[in-house]
């Protein structure tokens, strides 16, 4: 039941909720961002809570989500709430450690709430297993603490790596971070990657814990259906980018091609439109200066800046000709996936992609059966400029996506797998 973490009964009934105790509740899913949340971490858990459930594995989540909840089996934990005075304590013992001697926030002092929270459920509920998943770590030393109490069996999921994790990258904190992770590899019991490319990592850095190391790839519920829509008439084809760009995840180096590709003439720029949908860092995406403004004067780039809501979103990746791909960063590692990647390919049009060579994404998309080029951000400008302009000449037709795909990367499918590392105790 959503309630607030170590409130009295009294408060609780004051609230117009009833206590219940699930008889075959058997796992405990801790998880900072859940379904409410706008983080696109909070999609993952959610997938997995609703489809274990399905799956014969009830899950009670502990989340610090909205208060507002009323989902009969998620407890949405804040700070600052009515608890008890040695959690108040603990908090805010966390917070000075995290503000005065951390590199990260780690999001410490929400763990004794969380604590707390998920004590109360397992006293309640024939709980068996614990899965955490990050980031922020925050969950992670919750369900520790958990598992020390009550002797759980501990599943650790990771969204991002930790010492690999490429927007976790002031050098000084590298010992940090790799301490942490050796930590948090000695004490689970299950270790979960969200590709392949990570879990392999793993292994070979840490063999004596290799047998631990598992990975369930990120993927798409099969209850939400998205799919490509008319393009609307209009006298220019039009390439979209969904999703925020800060960091190293920037267009820059598609920009300068396309500055090239219309100098040269192969490319007109009455009969071509990029769109860049949602938050872009001006910090590092200089839209004042060239290659920006030379695009945005000719009339062929547009940005807003900002945040849209989902179907907004969605809607411009569904009319859109082509999909354009950023699986980039500083350091240009390819370790992860892109989430926006699930959804582009169950669209069905052309992805254009910037990556390195074999990463997840490529690899994925070559198994996909979608029309796509995959550009290396190292090649050379003449190489760059072919693979861009062969690209957007692909028909926007939409393609169904390969058997493989809708296997491997369906929500269903891996609740199972995740449900038979619960059970291995």
């Amino acid at each position: 039941m959503a309630t607030t973490a170590g409130m009295p009964a009294s408060n609780i009934a004051a609230q117009g909720r009833q206590e219940t105790s699930s008889a075959d509740a058997r796992a405990l899913l801790i998880a900072y961002y859940y379904r409410s949340s706008n983080e696109s971490g909070a999609a993952r858990p959610a997938r997995f809570a609703k489809y274990l459930g399905k799956a014969g594995v009830p899950v009670h989540v502990v989340t610090n989500g909205d208060p507002s909840n009323n989902e009969p089996s998620v407890t949405c934990v804040q700070e600052r709430i009515k608890v008890a005075r040695s959690v108040e304590l603990a908090s805010r013992v966390a917070y000075h450690i995290e503000r005065r001697l951390l590199p990260y926030n780690e999001c410490l002092p929400w763990v004794p709430y969380a604590v707390s929270a998920g004590s109360e459920i397992i006293r309640r509920n024939p709980i068996e297993s614990i899965v955490s998943t990050s980031p922020p770590l925050a969950a992670h030393f919750a369900a520790w603490e958990i598992k020390r109490r009550f002797r759980l069996h501990w599943v650790a999921d990771f969204r991002d790596p930790l010492s690999d994790n490429p927007f976790r990258n002031r050098r000084f904190t590298r010992p940090y971070d790799r301490a942490i992770e050796r930590w948090l590899f000695r004490n689970a019991d299950i270790l979960i990657a969200n590709t392949d490319t990570v879990a392999n990592v793993w292994r070979k850095r840490y063999p004596q814990w290799a047998n631990k190391v598992r990975f369930i790839w990120n993927g798409y519920d099969p209850d939400d259906l998205i799919s490509a829509a008319p393009i609307p008439e209009r006298p220019w084809s039009v390439l979209t980018h969904v999703g925020t760009l800060y960091g190293g995840r920037r267009p820059t180096v598609l920009l300068e091609s396309l500055v090239r590709l219309i100098g040269s003439g192969r490319l007109n720029p009455d009969t071509f439109r990029l769109r860049l949908i949602g938050p872009l860092d001006t910090t590092v995406n200089r839209v004042d200066e060239p290659p920006f403004s030379t695009l945005v004067a000719l009339g062929c780039l547009s940005f807003n800046g900002q945040p849209v809501p989902q179907a907004e979103a969605r809607n411009e990746m569904a009319t859109a000709d082509h999909l354009l791909l950023l699986d980039v960063n500083e350091t240009g590692a390819a370790l992860q996936v892109p989430g926006k990647l699930f959804e582009y390919i169950r669209i069905g049009r052309p992805i254009l992609t910037f990556t390195v060579n074999d990463s997840p994404t490529e690899r994925i998309l070559a198994a996909s059966g979608i029309p796509y080029r995959a550009i290396s951000m190292t090649a050379p400008p003449q190489t760059i400029d072919d693979a861009v302009g062969s690209f957007l000449k692909l028909p926007p037709e939409s393609t169904q996506a390969s058997k493989w795909f809708w296997r491997e990367f369906d929500a269903r499918a891996q609740a199972e797998t995740l449900k038979t590392l619960l059970e291995q105790r």
